[in-house]
């Protein structure tokens, strides 16, 4: 069984039980995570194709791309957040995906992307963009050359967040801004859905964070914080069908719908905040 990455405790409590895999919690600090590691390999093979343009699929999206309009919407709100702190300068967005965060930037910045999908790099690439494929590596990039680096949706996709955020405290410039979205497995909205919860998402994610441990992982790995807070995000009516069905375990088989309405639920987009979910902007110190 895994340790605490926050505390390191030995001696995590079982919490629950969700497709065949264990989420414990630390019995010291609290903070739970799924008791599993997996390998590279089996990364490279959770986040193929699939994982982004599969309709059948267990995780991951029906249509990533579907999506853009929304995704771009709330990358550009968070846009504007960061540049209160950072106006512009060099970038890199770990878990780029097939590119949409980096396409929002305005031209003070320049941006370059990793993903661990070579799907997602090859999509990434032929739009235009900056990007590797791999595992993220503080290695593969020189110290202090960064003003910004981003993670949306992909600090719980990390095997050890603490060291990953050490890495990239090493790679930002002094004053350099790191912006996080991930969930709140604390939250209010968490707690009433229990093992039903839309963000249980397994085995994407690893670990489940609460405003107070993502924080103190922050403070541990060198930031101050900036701001946090729970965000209003747009999302179409249509992916707000799939999550819900995916959240219960039932296939939500797009085809099924007809193309019209399909279509008229893709171009309705509406803000939408469960309050379960946590975005920080850090400052490296």
């Amino acid at each position: 069984m895994k340790h605490c990455v926050l505390c390191g405790n030995e001696s995590p409590l079982p919490f629950m039980e969700k497709k065949g895999c264990l989420i414990v919690r630390c019995g010291e600090c609290g903070h739970k995570y799924l008791d599993l590691e997996p390998r590279e390999a089996e990364l490279e093979a959770l986040y193929s194709e699939d994982y982004f343009v599969n309709k059948n699929c267990d995780g991951g999206y029906g249509d990533y791309f579907a999506g853009e309009r929304h995704l771009k919407i709330n990358f550009r709100r968070r846009i504007r957040i960061i540049e209160k702190f950072q106006s512009g300068g060099a970038l890199l967005d770990i878990g780029c995906g097939p590119g949409f965060f980096m396409e929002s930037l305005s031209s003070n910045w320049t941006a370059r992307g990793i993903d661990i999908s070579g799907f997602a790099c090859e999509a990434a690439a032929q739009r235009g963009n900056s990007v590797t494929r791999g595992l993220f590596d503080p290695a593969l990039f020189e110290p202090e050359s960064f003003d910004a680096v981003t993670l949306w949706n992909m600090i719980e996709h990390f095997n050890d967040p603490l060291q990953s955020l050490k890495g990239i405290h090493g790679i930002l410039k002094p004053g350099g801004v790191c912006g996080i979205y991930t969930c709140n497995a604390d939250s209010l909205f968490a707690r009433l859905c229990g093992r039903y919860w839309h963000l249980f998402i397994i085995p994407e994610h690893l670990h489940f964070f609460s405003k107070r441990t993502l924080q103190e992982m922050l403070r541990e790995s060198g930031f101050e914080i900036l701001f946090a807070h729970s965000e209003f995000l747009f999302f179409s009516l249509d992916y707000l069908v799939e999550r819900v069905h995916k959240a219960f375990g039932r296939n939500p088989d797009r085809n099924k719908r007809p193309g019209f309405l399909k279509n008229i639920l893709n171009r309705i987009v509406i803000p939408v905040n469960f309050f379960d979910t946590i975005t920080v902007y850090a400052r490296k110190i």
